[in-house]
């Protein structure tokens, strides 16, 4: 259950990749203002940039290219196990179930990640931000 919950809020937390790409992009920039923002206090306190995080370095094709080659896919394709499990219990109860949407169809044919893999790289992805410094 714990898994299935964590799962959920990275999809959450991920979910502007999945939305129209010109809203992607608004979130993407806001995002990348957020790491911008950590990155400044981190160079102001003398402190190593996290990854992402140096504005002046920074070029947002390459990175949303990595967050949704080895972060977005991974997740949703991982979430679209959880509706192959639904059905699988419908089916063995002989009732309908409704459908999470097109994550399956999305996704079918594609290798699958596991989520310790999925945490990984999300995990590497992302740095924790001083609260302060959120927007």
């Amino acid at each position: 259950q714990l898994q299935t919950f964590s799962m959920l809020f990275r999809a959450a937390d991920i979910g502007h990749s999945a939305k129209p790409w010109t809203m992607h992009q608004d979130w993407s920039r806001r995002v990348s203002e957020e790491f911008h923002l950590q990155g400044d206090e981190e160079k102001r306190l003398g402190q190593k940039v996290s990854p992402l995080c140096d504005r002046d370095s920074f070029k947002l094709a390459a990175s949303q290219v990595g967050f949704l080659q080895f972060i977005c896919l991974p997740t949703w394709r991982e979430l679209s196990r959880f509706e192959d499990i639904a059905n699988a219990r419908s089916n063995a109860r002989h009732s309908p179930t409704p459908r999470v949407g097109t994550l399956k169809s999305q996704t079918r044919g594609k290798p699958r990640m596991s989520t310790n893999q999925a945490a990984s790289a999300t995990a590497a992805r992302t740095s924790p931000v001083d609260p302060k410094l959120r927007m």
